[in-house]
This record gives C-alpha cells, structure tokens and sequence, in this order.
C-alpha cells in the first residue's frame, strides 16, 4: 500500500504488487514506479509527480484493502504564454495570489476532523 500526503480521497491510497527487478536489486529504500501505463501511478496519488514528493509504504497487512478505488482526475494547467521575461510586479502579484488560493493546509485539517468523526469511507 502506497499514498502520498495529503491523502484526503480513498483513491490517493493505491495498493500494488511488489515484483523482484535483477537489474534493480541494487537500489534499497525506494519504490520505483513503472514507466508505461494508462496514467503514473504516482499521478493517481493525489495528483503527485516525482519532483521530490516523499510517499508512505504501509506494509501491515491488516490494514490493506482488497481493491483500489478509482483515482481522481486533475486537469493539467496550460501555462501563461508570456511575451516578455516576468517583472517584480508580475513575480509579486503570482506570489500574493498563491497565498490567497492556498487553502490544502485548511482543507487536510477539516478532512483529518472529518475522517476522525465520521470513518475514511464517508
């Protein structure tokens, strides 16, 4: 079982099956995602990459589920098509309206009171 915090949805929790590598028994400590599939893994887990994110491996049995729910969808941001390099202005203004749309710190708070009242699965 593998996640990635934030995890507020079931779906940000996937389980896998570990396969042996020879070309990879050198490397420890580490999960390595495989790089063909419909979608990353890693991007099923919250929308995450691997751009230093650290993820949880839970090995406990009891504590696994029997199937993976359906992983959300987060559609991909096209970039601003800047026609000249960025001003202080525009640095300051991207910076001052990050703070205002940053709201995952509130957000895991009221899903982690949620989830403690009423169950992961609610």
């Amino acid at each position: 079982m593998i996640t990635k915090n934030p995890c507020h949805v079931a779906g940000d929790v996937r389980m896998f099956t570990a396969v042996y590598q020879p070309s990879l028994a050198h490397l420890f400590d580490v999960v390595v995602f495989p790089r063909h599939g419909p979608r990353p893994h890693p991007d099923e887990m919250a929308g995450s990459d691997l751009d230093g994110d650290e993820y949880s491996v839970i090995f406990d049995p009891d504590i696994h589920f029997d199937h993976n729910e359906e992983a959300m969808t987060f559609p991909k941001s096209i970039p601003d098509d800047f026609d000249s390099a960025p001003t202080t202005d525009d640095m300051v203004d991207f910076f001052l309206k990050y703070l205002r749309q940053d709201s995952i710190g509130r957000m895991s708070n009221a899903h982690l009171i949620l989830a403690d009242r009423k169950g992961l699965f609610e």
